[in-house]
């Protein structure tokens, strides 16, 4: 090895320089071994990104909790059923011996009890539905979506700002819905719930907005009602309510079990299992 120094060949062992004792630059060494690459993951659907990007949030299952708001909904619907009977007494009490404030019919007592036990039912499914769709948006990235819009924490948000959210929560539910589609082969063997068309999407989000915006306008006119043939009204256009919160229940409970149903294919289509919790 030559010296720096005095340019003195030495041997290629040697650390300090033979004639003028300065110190002789290390040997080079061999080059290190490459960094061993890790084994190649499955291969991405087509439309969603390659697995290391959907590691930074773990995939968390809804299937409970849209089971739970599809037991809660339900229980709405039970709700709706018996007040269509009740409203139909009510009709046929103010009929007989009209309307008078003062003077409560048994039906109206009994509509009054299952009005307040459903609006804390209501107030459960609210608030549940928007956990499960808080859910449903932030699985999107793990399942491999790359295009989302709509953040989980908006989609919630939208819900209570006034005027958006007439439009921007179907927004939201329709974009989950699009991307949690799974590939077809696994689409051909998940539940018929998840092969169910976009077309739910638009007749829910109609009858949500129908029944909500209608029993606004019809508890101020009932409020402000009190003679015998408006009273008479405000019930049939009650029992109209109850039908269409009815509808609108039922297409709510097809929208959460689509959207579970389609993200639970999904996963078990690139992950290869089927969690249920």
């Amino acid at each position: 090895m030559r010296c720096q120094t005095c340019r003195t060949m030495n041997r290629p062992e040697a650390r300090y320089c033979q004639t003028c004792g300065a110190p002789l630059p290390a040997a080079a060494g061999p080059p290190p071994p490459p960094l061993a690459q890790p084994p190649p993951g499955p291969p991405a659907a087509v439309g969603y990104a390659a697995a290391g990007a959907r590691l930074a949030k773990p995939y968390r299952p809804g299937s409970l909790l849209a089971a739970s708001v599809v037991a809660l909904l339900s229980t709405l619907i039970v709700f709706d059923v018996v007040n269509i009977p009740v409203a139909v007494a009510l009709i046929m009490h103010y009929g007989a011996h009209g309307y008078d404030m003062h003077d409560l019919a048994a039906a109206e007592v009994v509509q009054a009890c299952t009005g307040v036990l459903q609006m804390l039912v209501y107030l459960t499914t609210a608030i549940l539905f928007l956990v499960w769709l808080y859910r449903a948006s932030s699985n999107l990235a793990p399942l491999g979506a790359t295009s989302q819009t709509i953040s989980p924490g908006w989609a919630v948000g939208w819900w209570f700002i006034p005027f958006m959210n007439l439009v921007r929560p179907y927004q939201a539910v329709r974009e989950i819905w699009q991307l949690s589609e799974p590939p077809r082969d696994a689409a051909a063997t998940a539940p018929p719930a998840a092969r169910r068309g976009a077309a739910w999407l638009g007749w829910w989000w109609a009858g949500w907005l129908v029944s909500n915006i209608g029993g606004v306008i019809l508890t101020r006119i009932s409020m402000e009602t009190e003679s015998t043939d408006g009273m008479i009204a405000v019930t049939y256009a009650s029992i109209a309510g109850h039908v269409v919160e009815i509808v609108a229940a039922i297409l709510a409970i097809f929208v959460v079990r689509a959207i579970d149903a389609r993200q639970t294919a999904l996963h078990g289509a690139l992950y290869g299992r089927h969690l249920a919790t």
